[in-house]
């Protein structure tokens, strides 16, 4: 705010010299003064008024130049195009890895920052890459499609008609059946449908696949949070990940004062991506109640704040899957099942096991008890290769490897050997402001100090070691155990 009002008063300065300058030009025209004094007024005025239309951001095409010069360093075809304010559009060349910050500034002018992860534009995939005779219908349906919303296609029912539906109508998907009815292939038409709307920035990914081969394909795809996941550890090390996530969006919801990513989104320059996690197979990874419990947590607080789970379970009894994370699971879809009862475990009612033929399922929405049947779409693996590798070829893409490190790996990754212990500069700040809040958490200080994630951790460390707060707590912020004086 108080940069804010300082830009306010600067502009309202040069307003009244720029008016006083002109004022005294006509008066010296006027006046007959001698012709020097009357050049150096005018020369003042111009100055003045550049400088005021400079401040004002009406000097886009000064800017434009400067990052066009800077850019042949490069040695890369480039386009720099007008934006809003101070925001560019720049198109990197293939050779230029995204996920890099490239600090572009000059001695005689402001510094400019180019993120290139934030800011790199995506082309969505064309139509042409499929085989409209093949998938004729698949194409029609696509076009129905709301691109302000994410949606996807669901199938046909049996008249004929394609049934779409909303990601964040769902909000969480559970997915049951027998082995070879059709899952696997579901859930990739799903995923192909989403990449040909949804750039990387409108839409990550959080692929878990305990057989390891059904979606090693979308490996390399910008939309993913992090490579294909096949082994329990880093899905539970992921999971963890999500969950931090979901804290510190429910913190910059709480600090903007909106209700959810949408609202936010409509009011922040700073746009949140939707996250959609897969989980293939859940009984393969949950090797323990760890698992099962983070499971609990993001399922019931993660469609609040943008984050989707679909849940692939074979047989979702309560040895494999909890009861509360199972309800956490409205909308349902059940492929053949061997009996009425395995029926009932995913859609709460029998007729999953009358079912024939393969790719088809019985969908139950969240907000009924009404079962639908419904056909799903085959996309060939050739079209989703295209799909994938159409993203791939536009920019190098690096993954951010800490999102598959425990907190321990994170912090061998920087620790530096010193003879005397960790001292933070802003340790007094931070306790206080620990104590004023009566809890903590590394998200926490992050947003409020502008701290990066492996210091706030040491930061955290250090508040335990002294005993200013207490051990790690599940999901939950670790509780303080110091408080003031006079409280």
């Amino acid at each position: 705010m108080a940069r804010r009002k300082s830009n306010k008063n600067g502009n309202n300065i040069l307003i009244f010299c720029s008016v006083f300058s002109i004022i005294y030009v006509i008066y010296c025209i006027d006046t007959k003064q001698d012709l020097k004094t009357t050049i150096i007024a005018i020369f003042i005025s111009l100055f003045l008024i550049v400088i005021y239309l400079y401040s004002l951001g009406l000097y886009l095409p000064i800017r434009q130049l400067q990052l066009k010069r800077k850019y042949k360093s490069y040695n890369t075809n480039k386009k720099v195009s007008k934006g809003i304010e101070k925001n560019y559009e720049v198109n990197l060349s293939k050779n230029i890895e995204v996920g890099k910050t490239l600090n572009v500034s000059r001695k005689d002018d402001s510094n400019v920052k180019l993120v290139s992860t934030t800011k790199i534009q995506y082309k969505l995939p064309p139509l042409t890459l499929i085989n409209k005779e093949e998938n004729k219908k698949f194409i029609s349906a696509l076009k129905k499609l709301d691109s302000k919303n994410y949606e996807f296609i669901l199938g046909t029912y049996s008249n004929g008609k394609v049934k779409i539906q909303n990601i964040d109508t769902m909000p969480n998907l559970l997915i049951g059946g027998t082995i070879m009815t059709g899952k696997t292939t579901f859930i990739r038409t799903m995923l192909a449908t989403l990449l040909l709307n949804k750039s990387p920035n409108e839409l990550k990914l959080l692929i878990l696949d305990s057989k390891s081969i059904e979606y090693s394909d979308f490996n390399g795809l910008p939309h993913l949070l992090a490579p294909i996941i096949t082994n329990s550890r880093y899905a539970y090390i992921a999971l963890k990940h999500i969950s931090t996530e979901i804290e510190r969006r429910y913190d910059i919801l709480e600090e903007s004062k909106t209700k959810n990513i949408d609202e936010y989104n409509l009011t922040s320059e700073e746009k949140i991506s939707k996250i959609l996690i897969i989980i293939d197979e859940y009984m393969s990874f949950n090797m323990n109640s760890e698992l099962n419990s983070i499971l609990e947590s993001i399922s019931q607080d993660a469609w609040r704040v943008g984050i989707n789970i679909v849940l692939v379970v074979n047989h979702p009894s309560s040895s494999v899957i909890s009861s509360l994370a199972k309800s956490n699971f409205l909308t349902r879809i059940s492929f053949r099942t061997t009996s009425m009862q395995d029926s009932r475990l995913i859609l709460g009612q029998n007729g999953a096991e009358k079912i024939i033929g393969q790719g088809n399922f019985l969908f139950l929405p969240r907000d009924t008890n009404n079962l639908t049947n419904v056909k799903e779409f085959y996309l060939s693996d050739d079209v989703i290769k295209k799909i994938v590798d159409y993203y791939c070829s536009q920019h190098r893409f690096q993954y951010d490897e800490t999102i598959l490190m425990d907190d321990e790996e994170k912090w061998d990754t920087t620790m530096v050997e010193k003879e005397d212990d960790y001292e933070e500069p802003l340790y007094n700040e931070i306790v206080e402001f620990v104590i004023e809040q009566g809890e903590v958490s590394t998200s926490l200080l992050q947003r409020r100090f502008r701290l990066g994630y492996n210091r706030a951790a040491r930061c955290i460390d250090l508040l335990e070691e002294r005993g200013i707060i207490g051990p790690q707590n599940d999901l939950k912020p670790r509780e303080v155990l110091v408080k003031f004086k006079n409280d």
